[in-house]
């Protein structure tokens, strides 16, 4: 049953084995749970077998050609990290400790990792729920937080074998998004934009000069004539969007260009750019001297910061002497229609989209280049992201990535289209946005719901005598 209940959560994880990640979010976790009290050493095996699984989805990670070898080092340790995570959570199963404080503690352990170094957002086991449109409008009132531990909560009750429970909670989610689905589909009144997301697939050596690989570099010239040649045979729009990092010299050699382009087009352009010591975002406007920018605030260490003073002859050995600093504010583009912007991995965490939201932002636009782990399935797993945060904030969602999926999803997780290939995707849509309790009161309430949980156990063990081990 071990082999078993891995394939059913690995094979969940994706989006398109949807039948699996059902399964998952129900008694995947359960099945192993159950087949752990067959095996004498529940906590090592309970390691070993999340590590692996997390192994599988970072498997991405072990794309070397543009990291280097350090970053198998990175991979191998977060694995332990998460194994070892679990290993204590499965142990505690094991010892039937009370089902909401067993669910309550792993979801903590989530939302700590987003606090270590640049933070990990990536694979909470509420993506489970992510696997079909309707069970994802869950994360509308909880976030993802929130479907990780309901996931948790129905798999215990499972494993606990409180079938009635775990059917009923199942269901909830599903239930909620039939009503919450068919509430927002009414149509809307707002008038419709179009968009032009570039996608120009560019390989890192060949968007900017590298040491040891100047023979792949391509022109800034060549490189602005293909970006011409794909926006040449598309309709009239509104916005013309470009990846981060989108061109190499950044904004000193690109910024004129850029405006140029918006009173060409007619259109707002928005585009990634280095400038400075920024990873930055700009938008121009036709026919205007003003623009407008915003900084990315996560980075990632070693790539874009240097997050202890050792490791500076461990970048030096890749070439890299030279950080961005991190923005220090979440701004909303002005235009047509009000823009949150997050850059990259800023797009897997949800308390960050949300700011952008409370801002004001009516639209949410990503600019991502996952091309630094080229031919790996990294593109489908930020897109699985970014679908979330979509859901979470009522929102349509635009992502514009050099290399990876660029896509256009509707306020309700659905995509509208889709292009992973070289080339330029046009779509009209009307972007039709509501408020969401999670816009609402964000993280807070599902983490302040697992703080009372532990909470008011331990003032039951300690002031009334109950074991941890209620079945509850």
């Amino acid at each position: 049953m071990i082999v078993i209940s891995f394939l059913i959560a690995a094979l969940g994880h994706f989006e398109k084995f949807s039948f699996f990640g059902v399964v998952t979010s129900f008694f995947g976790y359960a099945l192993f749970w159950k087949s752990l009290e067959k095996v004498k050493r529940p906590f090592v095996v309970a390691t070993v077998w999340f590590a692996l699984l997390q192994g599988c989805f970072l498997f991405w990670m072990t794309s070397i050609e543009y990291q280097g070898i350090y970053i198998l080092f990175v991979y191998l340790g977060l694995l332990v990290f998460l194994g070892v995570q679990w290993g204590v959570i499965s142990r505690l199963v094991i010892a039937r400790h009370s089902v909401l404080v067993i669910a309550a503690l792993w979801t903590l352990f989530e939302w700590g990792r987003q606090f270590i170094l640049c933070g990990f957002s990536l694979n909470p086991v509420g993506l489970g729920l992510a696997s079909t449109d309707v069970s994802l409008q869950w994360a509308s009132v909880w976030g993802v937080l929130g479907l990780s531990f309901w996931v948790m909560w129905v798999n215990l009750a499972a494993y606990r074998k409180q079938h009635c429970t775990a059917v009923c909670l199942f269901l909830i989610p599903y239930l909620f998004g039939v009503a919450h689905i068919t509430y927002h589909d009414r149509g809307s009144n707002l008038d419709p934009i179009s968009i032009a997301l570039v996608q120009t697939d560019l390989l890192p050596s060949q968007k900017v000069r590298m040491r040891n690989r100047i023979h792949d570099f391509v022109s800034l010239s060549t490189q602005w004539e293909t970006i011409l040649r794909y926006l040449s045979s598309v309709p009239k729009m509104d916005y013309i969007i470009l990846p981060e990092a989108a061109l190499p010299f950044g904004f000193l050699k690109n910024g004129d260009t850029c405006q140029a382009l918006a009173d060409h087009f007619g259109a707002e352009v928005i585009v990634g750019l280095d400038d400075k010591n920024f990873n930055s975002a700009f938008h121009f406007t036709p026919d205007s001297k003003k623009w407008e920018r915003t900084e990315k605030q996560v980075l990632l260490p070693l790539a874009e910061y240097l997050p202890f003073e050792w490791a500076r002859s461990l970048s030096k050995y890749y070439g890299i002497t030279e950080f961005f600093t991190p923005g220090d504010e979440i701004k909303v583009f002005n235009g047509k229609i009000p823009i949150a912007i997050s850059i990259c991995y800023e797009e897997t965490f949800s308390s960050f989209v949300r700011q952008g939201r409370q801002k004001g932002g009516k639209l949410l636009v990503n600019l991502s280049n996952d091309a630094w782990y080229p031919r790996s399935i990294l593109g489908e797993e930020h897109f699985q992201h970014g679908k979330m945060r979509a859901i979470e904030n009522g929102a349509y969602l635009v992502r514009a990535c050099n290399m990876g999926v660029s896509a256009v999803v509707d306020s309700l997780g659905r995509t509208v289209s889709k292009k992973d290939v070289p080339g330029v995707l046009f779509a009209s849509f009307v972007p039709y946005n509501y408020k969401t309790l999670y816009t609402f009161w964000g993280d807070r309430a599902i983490i302040l719901l697992c703080f009372l949980i532990l909470v008011f156990k331990l003032a039951q063990n300690i002031i009334l005598g109950y074991p941890f081990t209620e079945q509850v």
